[in-house]
């Protein structure tokens, strides 16, 4: 992956302010990862979420890539009843997986705030991943 304008030539990070449908993920979207091959970028701390309209911030310190498998995603039972689900996942290589050709989570459901839809528990029937190729 390179930087794009405004990214790393000037130390600029404003593009990264106000991106759209940077979108979090909940017990349905997680549970559609299973069995895919992630790419993500991994930061130092927390990103910010605006939801009307969905935009992310990803300004701030990131620590670099990293390359896993989803292989499942179960109720949490150890928790309070708004947790998130478990997920397990498996490292990989990422001199592996990086030749694979990169694609978006397309269809990920879109929750209403930080808090609806309650989304907490991985459901029966898990939607079809959609994914578009990254451009």
């Amino acid at each position: 992956m390179e930087a794009g304008p405004g990214l790393e030539q000037d130390e600029s990070e404003d593009l990264l302010d106000e991106v759209p449908d940077v979108t979090p993920l909940r017990a349905t979207g997680l549970s559609m990862l299973t069995g895919q091959t992630i790419i993500a970028v991994v930061y130092d701390s927390d990103i910010s979420i605006n939801y009307d309209p969905l935009v992310g911030n990803l300004q701030g310190e990131n620590l670099g890539v990293v390359a896993f498998e989803v292989l499942n995603v179960t109720e949490r039972t150890d928790g309070s009843d708004s947790d998130l689900p478990s997920v397990n996942i498996r490292i990989l290589e990422y001199a592996a997986v990086e030749a694979l050709g990169l694609n978006l989570f397309s269809n990920a459901p879109t929750p209403e705030s930080s808090s609806e839809p309650e989304d907490t528990t991985p459901p029966e029937t898990i939607p079809d991943i959609e994914l578009s190729p990254a451009e």
